[in-house]
């Protein structure tokens, strides 16, 4: 508690992302890109939002806002989430928060980069 994580670089940036998520981690399971267009997207999201695994994401820039909404909406505003990008970098950012607190921030404030996102 109170220490900062930091990920070391590896073949996958989704392992060095659950790992520095701050996330339960016995348990996750990888998702990849979501559907780009909306309807697809929720319909994913139902489909896996009974499961307590921690879930991972790509997300490019321009989709996390929306990303971030839909994840909020149909598995709960609560559920805690990490949002990471440009991890292994020295400028790397881990967002812990919760769905609905991410969604509100990076509509404000999209990202620029691609992350990946964890809930």
């Amino acid at each position: 508690a109170g220490h900062r994580i930091i990920p070391l670089p590896g073949p996958s940036a989704a392992v060095a992302a659950v790992v520095a998520s701050a996330l339960p981690s016995g348990d996750f399971r990888f998702i990849g890109f979501l559907p780009p267009k909306t309807a697809a997207r929720r319909k994913s999201l139902e489909a896996i939002k009974g499961g307590s695994a921690t879930l991972v994401c790509y997300v490019p820039p321009h989709g996390l806002p929306a990303v971030l909404r839909d994840a909020a909406d149909i598995l709960g505003h609560h559920r805690r989430c990490t949002v990471a990008r440009e991890m292994t970098k020295s400028y790397e950012e881990f967002h812990r928060t919760t769905l609905g607190e991410a969604a509100t921030k990076y509509a404000e404030h999209a990202a620029k980069v691609s992350v990946c996102h964890l809930c």
